[in-house]
Formats: structure tokens, sequence, C-alpha cells
């Protein structure tokens, strides 16, 4: 197996180093955008329906943490994308609803009218996010929620809709349900669209040059004195909803005598933690997770420091992981720029990587059996110091022996990946597929292989320095296993 994996690894090296260099044509015929699919369910969440509007059945997808149980009363994040009330789908936010169970909450990610998929106007977007936060304040028994305990959030037009779940008035559209009783305890925006008036997003040009309908929407003019904790997050550089917009209504907050933060991303454009931004998206992703993670605590709905971020130092030696990765220290450091392996047991047990890759530096950093969130919670002492010019990634195959839902593996690898950026700037990623091993037909899990798998390319496909290789074909038998 290990000649296999280090042809694998060889090839990806060289794919990695070609990905640096190629140029795109700049006369290609760009493929045309195909049209957006409303999702009917998303990988490691419940789908519910929570409100029929004309012919169209609205879905909210309900994620849940791992030691859900029916009789609790969690507290819960709501997350609505983004997408100018025209475009995007619950695929866009549901990674949030995943990021807020592994804290403890239940996650949720609503889908609602957009313009182009189903034939919304901005104000049928405020009225669904509102009917999405009364279905799941009235089901919340059935939930495991404490329906004094949702937080709303929004990205872009998301956080528009997200903040119109916090103003108790009659809201604008024709169908509104009214404000959820009771209010949110919190809202969290990104980069949010907040005046829509001339000056703001859009203007009355998105209103049908109404600038009467533009007032009525415009969350400024609407809101009352009194507005729950909120926490905004804006880049400087934002050319599609103005960052000045966010600082007014942070003063406008503040003014009123209610609880506000503005965290700014200096030079950062929209959706300022995209990857379009590289390293410094990166870590912006990382500084958000940490700042909501911060906020929510000091309201009392998560622990102060949850286990699966990571705080920057060392886990209590009582982790069965502790003195492996301890030991990674006391190795002589590394050289800058060789390749680092992280993973679990196909990568520890290759104890003579360095000889089988001479003359390339190696460092093995893999441990135990390791899962995904092992990666994130030493993702400390293992990434930053290497200084590695590639960073190999082989993890997953133990969670899904263990069960962890595919969703959960690809969000924990892709937050890995965002924080290795954000250390290693300039460092190049190498993901590694999960074996098909016969254990796991045996165990009836290769198709939960084969979608972890799927995720792996999907990943190195959307995120720029991150490259894929399928060891598998090399590895099979005639019958398919590994």
């Amino acid at each position: 197996m290990r000649p296999l994996i280090l042809s694998a690894l060889l090839l990806g090296g060289a794919s990695a180093l070609s990905a640096q260099t190629n140029v795109t044509n700049p006369t290609a015929t760009p493929s045309p955008t195909p049209p957006e699919i409303t999702p009917l369910a998303l990988p490691g969440s419940e789908p519910f329906v929570y409100r029929q509007a004309g012919t169209n059945e609205l879905r909210l997808h309900v994620v849940k943490p791992a030691d859900w149980k029916a009789l609790d009363k969690n507290p819960c994040l709501v997350m609505f994308f983004g997408g100018g009330w025209a475009s995007g789908t619950p695929e866009k936010s549901v990674a949030w609803a995943k990021w807020a169970a592994k804290l403890g909450m239940v996650g949720i990610a609503p889908d609602y009218r957009t313009r182009k998929r189903l034939g919304g106007s901005p104000e049928d977007c405020v009225s669904d996010a509102r009917a999405a936060v009364r279905w799941t304040q009235e089901h919340a028994a059935e939930l495991g929620i404490d329906p004094a305990k949702i937080v709303v959030m929004g990205a872009s037009a998301g956080a528009h809709i997200a903040a119109w779940a916090a103003i108790p008035k009659k809201g604008p559209g024709a169908d509104d349900p009214g404000a959820p009783e009771p209010l949110p305890a919190a809202l969290i925006l990104l980069n949010p669209v907040s005046d829509t008036k001339d000056g703001g997003y859009g203007g009355t040009k998105r209103f049908g040059g109404s600038a009467e309908r533009a007032l009525a929407c415009s969350v400024p003019d609407q809101m009352p004195k009194t507005m729950p904790p909120v926490l905004i997050f804006h880049g400087t550089k934002d050319e599609t909803v103005p960052y000045a917009n966010s600082t007014a209504l942070i003063e406008k907050l503040k003014a009123n005598g209610n609880r506000c933060e503005l965290v700014t991303f200096e030079g950062l454009g929209h959706s300022y933690y995209s990857s379009k931004f590289g390293a410094a998206g990166a870590a912006a992703k990382v500084k958000t997770e940490e700042e909501m993670t911060k906020f929510l605590a000091s309201l009392k709905l998560v622990p102060a420091v949850p286990a699966a971020t990571g705080s920057g130092e060392a886990p209590s030696s009582g982790h069965k992981y502790a003195d492996d990765v301890a030991a990674f220290a006391l190795a002589p450091a590394p050289e800058p720029g060789g390749v680092l392996l992280v993973g679990s047991s196909n990568f520890r047990k290759w104890t003579n990587c360095a000889a089988d890759l001479a003359p390339i530096r190696v460092t093995n950093r893999a441990f135990g059996g390791s899962r995904t969130a092992d990666q994130l919670l030493y993702f400390d002492q293992i990434v930053p110091s290497s200084r590695a010019g590639l960073v190999v990634w082989y993890c997953g195959s133990n969670d899904v022996k263990g069960g962890i839902a595919t969703g959960v593996v690809l969000d924990n690898t892709k937050q890995w990946i965002e924080r290795t950026r954000a250390a290693l700037p300039e460092t190049h990623i190498l993901l590694v597929s999960v074996i098909r091993a016969i254990q796991k037909r045996e165990d009836g899990q290769l198709d939960e292989v084969d979608a972890v798998n799927a995720g792996l390319g999907k990943l190195a496909k959307d995120i720029p320095g991150v490259d894929y290789v399928d060891i598998n074909p090399a590895l099979e038998s005639a019958s398919g296993e590994a």
C-alpha cells in the first residue's frame, strides 16, 4: 500500500505545482451558469416544510448536535443565505448550521422565495424569514429547542431578512406572519444589507422604482429603539453593500443604548471570507468563528471554550492523543518548505516515509486512529510550526467507521483547510481519498466512503491551492475493493 500512496503523493505534488502555473485561456467561452435547483434535503440535516406560499413548499433544514435528546432545550442558530433576494439556496448556509451543532446548538438553514428560483420579492423574503423563525418557535418542543434562545443569523440579503425577525412591527410583505414571539435572543449579521433606500444596497431600483417600498424594508428606518444584542461583520472594501451602512447601523444601535459590535476586515470586499480572497479570506473566516463563539458564550448560549475550535493551548493530557501530539514538539523542527503528512493511522504507520520520499524533506505528524475533529482539536500543535510547502491530508476513514455524518466530515475538513490557509498562506494542500477497504464493505459503509471522497474532490475543485488525489483505482482488486 505504501508505494502506491507514495506514487499518489508524487503525482499530487506535481499536480499542485502545475496548478500554480496554469494560466486560463482568456479567449475561452465561459460555461453558462446552470439554473439553481431547490434542495429537498441536504446531507447531515433533516428537512421540514415550514410554509406553503402559493404553490411553493418552503423547507428548512435542521442539524442537531451529537448528543441531542428530544427533551432538551438547546439554544438554536437560524442562518439565512445571501444572494440579493434573487439567488442562493440553503446549500450556502447549512455549513453554518453544522458549525452551530458542533457547539451544542440546533442549527437551522431555511429556504425562502428568491426571485430567480421562486419568483419572490424582497418583501416576500422578509415574510418567509419571519415565518421560519415563528415555525421554529412553534415546534421547539419536538426540535429540542428553547424558544427564548434562538439566534438569527444571515449573510448579505440574508442578514437583512434575519434582522427583520427582530422587528416587532408589521412587516412589509402582503403575507407577513408577524414577528416571532419572543423576539430573537441575538442577531449575527455578515456584510449585511440594512439600508435599502438609495445610498444603501440597491435602492429603489430593486423595489420597482418605489421609494416607499424601499423605505418600508429598510432596517435602520423600521427597527424599534430596543433591539437584541447584535454582532456585525463587514469588509471595508465591500463594493456590493456599503461598509458605511454597517457603521451607520452600529451608531444608531449604540445611540439607543443597545449592545452591538462591528468586526471590521480591512481591505476585504463582499463575502469577505470567500476563497476568492485567498489566505486573507481564510483568516477572516477563522476570525468570524472565533468572534461568534465569544459572542454566543457571553450570552450563555454555548460553552466559553468549545473543544472543537481549539484555543491555541495544548489540550489536557487526559485526551487520548495528547501524548502522541506532545511528542511532535520533542522532534527536530522541520525545515521550511518540506512536506507535512497529517491524519490517521495509514500515515502514522508509514514510519519510513522520509526514506521513501528522499530527497524530499518529509515530516510525519499523523497520529492514532484520529478523526477529523481530532485534527481540529490539535491543529495548533501540528500544522503552523511545520512551515511546510505541501501539507498532505489523509483523514475521514475513522469518522466513517464511527458513524459520523458525511456532512460533518466534510465540514471539519473544510474548516481544517481554512485554518491551514490562514496559518500558512503560501502552502499547498493535497487531500488523499479515503480507502475503500474490505472492512468498509463488510460494515456496509462503502457508500459513505464514496460520499466523503466525492466531497473531498469538490472541496479541491472549489478552493484555490487545494488538490485531491483518488488512490483507490491503484489499490482496488477486480471487485472494486481496496
